[in-house]
């Protein structure tokens, strides 16, 4: 289950990492829902959305909802230091995440496919992809809206969430 949040983290927050002209200022909110054979056992624990936000290159994570959000806490990325920390307020802790692009032990397969739909959100032009992982003989499949619009700092690699 710790999988699937942190390859869904990694896919949203991959949406918001573009380059464009000006670094964006201000704040992001995703809302998810959850489609499949037995989901609904499974929704009270999943996070309900996401919140971004960003200020000076610097950015905060929060998940919303479900069991997830208080397993998972915040996650922090000072883009100067090119550091990156989870708070957990609940349990009153700061951990810093490593940036030991070693340790990468992901053998998921994922194919991203454009699937030629645009729409204009936010005033921002966006395209549609279809992100399927593969990963020990499951699929799942997330459609992305992404924009080339916004510029937000690139966290370094932190254990698997840059």
């Amino acid at each position: 289950m710790k999988k699937i949040f942190l390859m869904l983290t990694i896919a949203l927050g991959s949406i918001l990492l573009t380059n464009a002209q000006e670094k964006f200022n201000g704040t992001v909110h995703y809302k998810l829902d959850y489609m499949g054979s037995g989901i609904e056992a499974f929704k009270g624990m999943l996070p309900s959305g996401y919140t971004f936000k960003f200020l000076n290159g610097d950015m905060l994570m929060r998940m919303e909802g479900g069991m997830a959000a208080a397993m998972m806490g915040d996650i922090v990325h000072l883009g100067k230091k090119g550091e990156t920390y989870m708070l957990k307020p609940s349990d009153k802790k700061a951990l810093r995440m490593a940036s030991d692009e070693s340790k990468e032990t992901s053998t998921s397969d994922t194919k991203v496919e454009d699937t030629g739909e645009t729409e204009t959100i936010a005033g921002h032009k966006c395209k549609k992809y279809k992100v399927t992982v593969n990963k020990d003989g499951e699929s799942i499949i997330n459609y992305i809206w992404a924009t080339k619009d916004l510029d937000v700092v690139k966290p370094k690699k932190a254990s698997g969430m840059g």
